[in-house]
């Protein structure tokens, strides 16, 4: 029971580097599609 809460926790707290930079690494991406379709359209 206390490993579930622990768990549960750590997820719902502050976003780690790695998925600070995840999230950063997506949005580029489809930032980046998005600009190239509406140049290219």
């Amino acid at each position: 029971m206390n490993d579930k809460n622990e768990t549960q926790g750590r997820r719902s707290g502050r976003l780690t580097v790695l998925e600070l930079m995840a999230v950063i690494s997506v949005l580029g991406i489809l930032l980046t599609w998005v600009v190239h379709h509406f140049l290219t359209s």
